[in-house]
């Protein structure tokens, strides 16, 4: 599914931007990184993503930030959101990154739907 053009990058836009939310949840509440993503973890079903938290839990076990840990995560992660991790985690405000990052890519995905939309709508006029 996130191999396909427009759809592809809308769902990739759509698991980040629950990744991000349910991360600023669990941040929020005080839960510490290893905590939280082994929680992601269980909530995320989604194989690409356990994967990658696999990686991240590992890499924060050894003494590495989430952000050395998720730079090299390109197919789900966008390296500018790797970039905001990394201020969020250097100033102890990584739950106000969280938030900008939903609120960014919120913002494109509902840009991307609406274009989607405004390009299917011919289409199903047509086949009616």
């Amino acid at each position: 599914m996130m191999s396909l053009p427009l759809v592809g990058k809308m769902t990739k836009t759509y698991y980040l931007i629950k990744w991000a939310r349910y991360m600023k949840l669990m941040i929020g509440a005080g839960l510490d990184y290893v905590q939280t993503f082994r929680l992601l973890r269980g909530v995320l079903a989604i194989p690409a993503y356990q994967e990658m938290i696999e990686k991240v839990m590992a890499g924060l076990q050894i003494g590495k930030t989430i952000y050395d840990a998720l730079k090299e995560e390109t197919d789900l992660i966008y390296p500018n959101v790797a970039v905001m991790i990394k201020v969020g985690e250097e100033t102890a405000h990584l739950e106000d990154s969280m938030g900008n990052i939903i609120a960014m890519y919120q913002e494109e995905l509902d840009n991307s739907i609406t274009q989607f939309s405004k390009i299917l709508e011919p289409v199903i006029l047509i086949f009616m």
